[in-house]
C-alpha cells in the first residue's frame, strides 16, 4: 500500500486526495467553453450536491450543480447555480452551448438551440 510505502498518516493521504480533487474542479471549470455546434445533440440537467444529516433522510445543504454533456464530442460544462429559474439557466445555456446544436433536458422536449427564445 502506498500510505505503508511511504510512511504516510490517513489524515494526511485525505488532505492530499482533497487538494488535488479541488484542483481538477478549479481546472475543469476554468477550461470550459461553449459545447456541442450544428446538429450535435447536448444533454444539459441539475443536481445538488450535498449531505444528509446523520446520513439519512432528504439532502438538507448542499449545491445545485447544472450541467452539459455533447453526446459526440463528450465536452462537458459545469456550473454551480444558486436557484434553478428560467432566467438563471437560460443564461448558462447561452453562454455554453452553441447556436444550432440540439438540447435535450428532461424538463423541456428537445429543441434546437435557435428555438429558444433568449
Amino acid at each position: 500500500m502506498v500510505r505503508n510505502e511511504l510512511g504516510l498518516f490517513n489524515k494526511t493521504i485525505c488532505d492530499w486526495a482533497s487538494f488535488c480533487r479541488e484542483v481538477l474542479i478549479e481546472w475543469s471549470v476554468k477550461r470550459q467553453g461553449k459545447i456541442g455546434g450544428k446538429d450535435m445533440i447536448v444533454e444539459i440537467n441539475e443536481s445538488k450536491f450535498g449531505k444528509r444529516k446523520y446520513n439519512v433522510g432528504r439532502i438538507v445543504e448542499g449545491q445545485w450543480i447544472f450541467g452539459g454533456i455533447c453526446r459526440e464530442t463528450k465536452s462537458t460544462f459545469l456550473v454551480p447555480v444558486e436557484k434553478l429559474d428560467k432566467d438563471t439557466l437560460l443564461q448558462i445555456i447561452k453562454d455554453k452551448i452553441e447556436p444550432d446544436s440540439i438540447i435535450i433536458f428532461d424538463r423541456w422536449k428537445a429543441c434546437k438551440m435557435r428555438d429558444i427564445n433568449i
